[in-house]
C-alpha cells in the first residue's frame, strides 16, 4: 500500500532534454533534477538547469517510471499529463523513491532495487525463522505427547 507523497520529492523526477543533432535525429537524455530546481517547483517557478553550451531543442520534466508526462496533452490515454501544481500535491505512488542528492534517475532505480532485495531477504529470513520455530515447537509438543503415552501405558 503506498502512502501519499509529493512528486517533487521523488528521485524518479527528471529532465527529459532533447538535443538536436540534425533535422532527422533528436537525442533525448534524462538528467537529474537538482535541489535548486526542486525548490523552484515548490515555489511554483521552473528554470532550466542544463549546460548553456549545449544545443537544446526543448526540455520537459517527466517521471522516469513513466507514471505521467509534463506538458500539454498527448493523444495517448496511457499517460496522464501533469503541471507544476500537481507536482506539489500529495498523491499515492507505488514507485516513489525519496530523492538522494547527486543521484540521477538510473541511480535511484538501482538504489530502489537494492532496497527491495534487502527487504525481500529480511522477510524471507523472518518467515523462515517463524516456520522453523513453529515446526520445532510442534515437534517438542509431539515428543511430549508420545513420551506421556509411552510412560503412562
Amino acid at each position: 500500500m503506498s502512502k501519499k507523497v509529493l512528486c517533487r520529492d521523488c528521485g524518479f523526477l527528471c529532465w527529459a532534454v532533447s538535443y538536436l543533432r540534425d533535422p532527422q535525429e533528436t537525442t533525448i537524455k534524462l538528467k537529474e533534477l537538482s535541489e535548486v530546481t526542486r525548490r523552484n517547483i515548490a515555489d511554483g517557478k521552473l528554470k532550466g538547469n542544463w549546460d548553456d553550451t549545449e544545443e537544446v531543442e526543448h526540455y520537459r520534466i517527466i517521471c522516469f517510471r513513466r507514471q505521467w508526462f509534463w506538458g500539454p496533452g498527448n493523444k495517448d490515454p496511457r499517460y496522464k499529463f501533469i503541471g507544476n501544481d500537481e507536482l506539489n500535491q500529495p498523491t499515492k505512488c507505488h514507485y516513489f523513491t525519496e530523492y538522494e542528492p547527486a543521484c540521477g534517475p538510473e541511480e535511484h532505480k538501482q538504489l530502489r532495487r537494492e532496497r527491495d532485495v534487502v527487504k525481500e531477504t529480511r522477510n524471507a529470513i523472518l518467515w523462515g525463522a517463524a516456520v522453523g520455530g513453529a515446526m520445532g515447537a510442534g515437534g517438542a509438543i509431539a515428543a511430549q505427547l508420545i513420551y506421556a503415552a509411552v510412560t503412562s501405558g
